[in-house]
């Protein structure tokens, strides 16, 4: 068990702020509609970055604990997205110290990353 709490900073597309149960969660949401937020956002420290996309939310208050815990218990596992997606946009988080080493982002290949996990359950579409 690593001696602080783990960070996870999420992009939602939701105008309403989820009700997720983690402690040490920050949700930020493209109010504006700005093609920098993402870049913005990825820029801030955490340990696990995701991106909910327009069309998804969590199924529950437990989902971002869920996804902590698999991080945790898989300590090469860089990549966590969803089965569920809307317009072929899927839940998506990383790893940053794993998927981003040399800090200049990340480029995945869903198709060929080993270091990746799919699930289903942890996402409703709505809408």
């Amino acid at each position: 068990m690593s001696k602080h709490q783990t960070k996870v900073i999420v992009t939602y597309c939701n105008l309403k702020q989820p009700d997720q149960t983690y402690k040490d969660l920050e949700v930020w949401i493209n109010i504006d509609g700005r093609e920098s937020f993402l870049k913005e956002i990825y820029a801030k420290e955490c340990d696990i970055f995701g991106m909910i996309p327009a069309g998804l939310d969590f199924v529950n208050n437990k989902v971002i604990e869920n996804i902590v815990s698999v991080f945790d218990e898989y300590d090469g596992l860089k990549y966590i997205i969803s089965q569920e997606e809307v317009d072929g946009n899927m839940a998506f988080f990383c790893r940053k110290k794993l998927a981003d080493k040399e800090g200049n982002g990340f480029d995945v290949n869903i198709d060929t990353e080993e270091n990746l996990i799919s699930t289903t359950g942890l996402f409703k579409t709505y809408g």
